[in-house]
């Protein structure tokens, strides 16, 4: 959801021809775009510690995805956890400028030398992080609520 200014601070930094905004498309359209992607890039602002407890469901999505994930996220949040146990993805700090330009420059050294391939999820974590998984943890959080 780019605006405007967006827009026009991309192309002052000289960038706008080397980035393609898509528009919205459908959910499934939306997937095989991410599974089709080079990098994903999680962002998730500090946002005065809330971005710390943030566990949406795009992070499920990226890393079912299997493609490297870039995640600039709080590194001591649960997205970075998550991320780091499925070694899914590089955690940098969203204000570590220079380890979020470090990590960029490794995952573009990777890809032009072919070696840009994120490690397939285990079969534990692809089980644990299953729909079926989830489900049944939360039913057995609401039955011991009860």
């Amino acid at each position: 959801d780019f605006r405007p200014g967006d827009r026009e601070f991309m192309t002052g930094l000289g960038l706008a021809d080397r980035v393609e905004l898509i528009d919205y498309v459908p959910r499934r359209r939306s997937l095989e775009l991410q599974r089709e992607s080079e990098v994903l890039l999680l962002l998730i602002p500090e946002a005065a510690g809330r971005g710390r407890g943030v566990l949406s469901g795009k992070v499920f999505e990226y890393i079912a995805a299997e493609r490297p994930i870039l995640a600039v996220v709080p590194p001591d949040g649960a997205a970075a956890k998550l991320l780091r146990d499925t070694g899914a993805g590089d955690v940098v700090a969203p204000e570590d400028v220079d380890g979020i330009r470090a990590a960029l420059v490794d995952l573009h050294a990777r890809w032009r030398d072919g070696r840009l391939d994120a490690p397939p999820l285990s079969d534990e974590w692809r089980d644990k992080l299953s729909r079926a998984s989830r489900v049944e943890e939360l039913a057995g959080l609401l039955r011991s609520l009860a």
